[in-house]
Order: structure tokens, then C-alpha cells, then sequence
């Protein structure tokens, strides 16, 4: 299969992905509301955890980029860093939100 085909092909799967984790991420945040402050916390140090891991692994997917030889490398690290992009994105958001609530509900 020839790059371009590749492409065609990861587009789906790279909006599913983006779909999935804004999905999955609304279903947890109305969830939260019920939290106990503890696992409240704890839900924030997962987010945390989530965008740390997704800005590390963007970081390596641009080093990989710079590296690469072949162009379908660079472009397969450009995708799982655009990826990655979002992942931290989406976490950022979450963790915004789930600090909201921590807050709201007088979490200490």
C-alpha cells in the first residue's frame, strides 16, 4: 500500500480516536459530580498523569520526526504526535474541569 493510501485510511481512525476521547471524557466529568472528594482526587492525579505521559510522548514523537530518514516515518510521527496533541488537549481540559468541581464541591 503507497502513502497516500495510508493516509486516506488513518484519517477515520484518527477521528475516531479524537471522538472516543471527547466522549469518554464527558461521560467521566458528569460522573465526577457525584465523586467523593477522594476520588475526586484521585481522578484529578490520573488526568495529570494523562497529559504528562501525552506531552512526553509528543515530545518523542517530534524527536522521532527529526530523525527519521524515510518520509513514511516522519509522517507516521507526525500523526501519533498530532495524536498526542489532542490526548494532552483533552486531559487539559478534563483536569481543568475536574479541578472546577473540587473546588465547588469545597474539596480541600
Amino acid at each position: 500500500m503507497n502513502m497516500p493510501n495510508r493516509l486516506i485510511l488513518l484519517g477515520p481512525v484518527i477521528a475516531m480516536t479524537t471522538l472516543g476521547a471527547c466522549t469518554s471524557s464527558d461521560n467521566s466529568l458528569e460522573d465526577a459530580r457525584y465523586m467523593s472528594c477522594t476520588e475526586l482526587a484521585r481522578n484529578i492525579g490520573r488526568q495529570e498523569q494523562r497529559k504528562e505521559d501525552a506531552l512526553i510522548d509528543g515530545i518523542g514523537d517530534d524527536i522521532d520526526m527529526i530523525i527519521s530518514k524515510t518520509d513514511e516515518d516522519k509522517t507516521a510521527s507526525t500523526i501519533s504526535g498530532m495524536i498526542n496533541d489532542l490526548d494532552e488537549h483533552d486531559a487539559d481540559q478534563s483536569l481543568k474541569q475536574l479541578n472546577q468541581i473540587f473546588r465547588q464541591k469545597g474539596c480541600v
